[in-house]
């Protein structure tokens, strides 16, 4: 380092391009420069320091307002990358202090001592830096790369798979968040090779399950894990093939599982292989499992009055969804969840605990399965797609959905650009705030 206040020589390397253009010349393409600055955070710097390896790799959707679609993935963090022009000349340079300074240049100060030159060769010229926002891992990426083999097809025998290695090549992700990523989301580890697993052969799966449990009589606090794959391979066309390991099948049960014993697979008394259910996790999941079956049969099986004949109320847009039809109505999903359970479950606790599962049409009353991690993780496209299954939502559920995919940003501040409050009617005289879709 040159001390402060010490003389410095400039120079400018044999191979220094200049990026300066003439007025004249700005609609030409730019010259090429070969550095860019890049700011850090101090965390991100230090590791940097340490020697760790970073990695510029593209995202399937940006989060950055402009940008472009480049992300920066380190150790255990991942960012959206982008860059701000700079119309101020930015020079790089090597600074050489006087005395190490081959060329040394001597001079002679007011007080009689010799000076020391200190030497700044500059061999670059920037046009901006690159600055970075925090971004969520790119789930999107790894769907698209593991969906051509999901358990549920045939693979063609000339059909990449893709181990952890590979991913973390393609996806546009830190190594910690994707561990993290793979761990939670629909994936499955399969011989070494990640394979995605569809949300309707988790559903098969588990329903199979939780059926043989039932029927053998077994206990939800010691289930042997071996045992329970056998007979799901038997019961299911190709188990073998649909659940080829007991990894797969603890995979499919973790929702259901006691918490603490997900990742040991094994009895508070040790013994391996050993699945703990939740007695109460198994309960909401065959609940769910009901909206995702015919609901004239649902209202047979627990003798639920007829289809109820929908009130007036608030015309629904011409441009929504149409409606649901004979879908379960909020009520008779709680009347059928107070009878598996033996609860006296309220409606908004029960809409609560499903605040990821499920939505209401507020239109018609009734209530759908929906799995908010499957949501897309760009901004735009999350709302598009909740806006598919119904127009209008209540503010503060809206909010809850699209928080996920705002990663650094205010929700509401987000929202107030993309739709827009209207009041409805849906009891006479009482006015209900809902957000829906900005005008095209």
């Amino acid at each position: 380092m040159v001390p402060t206040g010490q003389p410095v020589s400039l120079y400018y390397s044999d191979d220094f391009v200049s990026l300066d253009q003439e007025v004249k010349d700005l609609q030409a393409p730019k010259p090429e420069t070969h550095f860019c600055l890049l700011e850090l955070p101090k965390d991100q710097l230090k590791s940097l320091q340490m020697g760790q390896t970073f990695a510029f790799r593209e995202l399937s959707g940006s989060q950055v307002s402009g940008g472009g679609f480049t992300a920066l993935c380190t150790a255990d963090a991942t960012f959206g990358v982008e860059f701000l022009e700079n119309s101020n000349t930015l020079l790089l340079g090597k600074v050489t202090p006087g005395e190490d300074n081959k060329e040394n240049q001597e001079n002679t100060g007011a007080n009689g001592e010799t000076e020391h030159f200190g030497r700044c060769t500059v061999f670059a010229q920037c046009r901006g830096q690159l600055f970075v926002k925090p971004e969520k891992p790119d789930i999107s990426k790894v769907r698209e790369l593991l969906r051509p083999t999901a358990l549920s097809q045939v693979v063609p025998t000339d059909q990449k798979l893709y181990d952890f290695a590979s991913l973390q090549h393609e996806v546009a992700s830190s190594t910690q968040e994707l561990l993290t990523l793979l761990s939670e989301g629909p994936f499955v580890d399969v011989d070494g090779y990640w394979r995605l697993l569809p949300e309707r052969l988790q559903r098969e799966v588990l329903d199979t399950a939780l059926t043989i449990i039932t029927a053998q009589g077994w206990a939800l606090q010691a289930i042997d894990g071996k045992a329970l794959l056998d007979e799901v391979q038997k019961t299911l066309p190709d188990g073998e093939v649909l659940v080829p390991s007991l990894a797969v099948l603890k995979k499919v049960l973790a929702g259901v599982q006691k918490l603490g014993t997900e990742s040991e697979g094994a009895s508070a008394t040790g013994e391996p292989n050993t699945l703990v259910l939740d007695a109460e996790k198994v309960t909401v999941s065959r609940a769910l499992q009901l909206l995702a079956e015919n609901p004239q049969e649902v209202r047979q099986r627990f003798e639920l009055a007829p289809a109820p004949v929908r009130t007036a109320g608030p015309k629904r847009p011409r441009l929504a969804a149409p409606a649901q039809g004979s879908a379960l109505q909020v009520d008779e999903f709680l009347q059928v969840f107070k009878d598996l359970t033996n609860s006296e479950m309220t409606k908004e606790s029960l809409l609560e605990m499903l605040a990821t599962k499920a939505y209401v049409d507020e239109f018609e009353g009734t209530i759908h399965a929906m799995d908010a991690t499957m949501l897309p993780r760009e901004p735009t496209e999350r709302l598009k797609q909740l806006v598919e299954m119904q127009s209008h939502w209540r503010p503060e559920r809206l909010h809850s959905l699209m928080a996920p995919s705002l990663a650094g940003q205010k929700v509401e501040a987000w929202l107030g650009k993309h739709a827009r409050q209207v009041y409805l009617e849906f009891t006479p005289g009482e006015e209900v705030r809902m957000m829906t879709k900005k005008f095209s």
